[in-house]
Parts: C-alpha cells; sequence; structure tokens
C-alpha cells in the first residue's frame, strides 16, 4: 500500500510498522478514557468513522513518506479505539456470569474478522491492485459505524420501554 512511499526500503517500513504499533497503543489507551466518559457506543462509532475518513484519504497521503507515516499514526490511532469500547459494550450485555464467555467469543469474532480480511485484501489486490484496499476498507468499517449506530437506537427504544413499564406508564409491549 505504501511502496510509493517507502520505494521498497525494509527500514522505511519497519519505521511504519513502529509508528503503526506505538499508536495504536495510544489509540487503545484513548479508547479506555473517553470510553468511561462518554460510553462505548460513541467512541465506537467515533473512532470507526475517522478510520473511515483516515482509509478514504490514504491514495492521497502514500505518495511521500511524511504523509505516510502521518497516515499510518492517524490510522493506528483510530484502528485502536474500536476493540476496548467493544469489548465494554459486549460485557454489558452478557447475563450475570456469562461475561468470560462473551468476552472470549468476542475475540474469536475479532480473530476470524482478521484472518477474513486478509483474504478479501487478496482477492481485492488480485482484483483492482493497491488502491483498491483502502475504499473497500472504509466500506468495510462505515458499515461497522453504521451497524453501531443502529444498534444503539434499538437498544435505545427497548430501554426506554423498559423504563416506562417499571414507572407504570406501559402496560402492554407496543405492536409492530
Amino acid at each position: 500500500m505504501y511502496e510509493p512511499a517507502t520505494g521498497g526500503q525494509g527500514s522505511r517500513v519497519a519505521v511504519l510498522l513502529l509508528v503503526f504499533g506505538v499508536a495504536g497503543t495510544v489509540g487503545n489507551l484513548l479508547a479506555g478514557h473517553f470510553t468511561d466518559r462518554t460510553g462505548p457506543r460513541r467512541v465506537v462509532i467515533t473512532g470507526t468513522l475517522l478510520l473511515t475518513l483516515v482509509f478514504l484519504l490514504v491514495p492521497a497521503l502514500r505518495g511521500s513518506y511524511a504523509t505516510a507515516v502521518a497516515a499510518i499514526a492517524v490510522g493506528g490511532v483510530f484502528s485502536f479505539t474500536v476493540t476496548t469500547p467493544q469489548q465494554h459494550l459486549i460485557m454489558s450485555y452478557a447475563p450475570p456470569g456469562t461475561q468470560p464467555m462473551a468476552a472470549s467469543l468476542n475475540q474469536s469474532a475479532l480473530y476470524l474478522a482478521v484472518s477474513l480480511s486478509g483474504a478479501a485484501g487478496g482477492l481485492a489486490l488480485d482484483a483492482g491492485g493497491a488502491t483498491l484496499l483502502p475504499p473497500l476498507a472504509a466500506v468495510f468499517v462505515a458499515a461497522a459505524a453504521v451497524l453501531t449506530w443502529l444498534f444503539g437506537r434499538a437498544d435505545a427504544r427497548r430501554h426506554d420501554r423498559a423504563d416506562a413499564r417499571r414507572d407504570g406508564r406501559v402496560t402492554s409491549e407496543p405492536r409492530g
């Protein structure tokens, strides 16, 4: 993806990987901080939308080494803002006593997604080359943001109905 910026030099690729790893650590720490303050759903949606933007900008930023380092750093931060709040959200939905199982299933799904992304990336490389990868990634990440937002809306409606029933404002479930 960043071959135009690295010129195929292994040392430059190594620096990009180092920057991504350090930025990912920063993103993970920030995600925990903001999850505690604003809630996990908001952090996931914000992180995925910003990562979508980064992916859409990668074609313009991959030509020089300086812009590639910046894109990798920002992408690393936002790539790792999802897993911590996602884990928090999933564990909050798990029935009491099942949180360890929910956490392990989430991690299994994450590893499956990572392995499938490699296969999808390989197919995209065969079909259209490296320039196809960023928009494809943007589509998947934007879909995650939309699904998280939609799930949050449905969850809020469910909680509103439960609160209304508990407070005696509603005696039956709405139809449809």
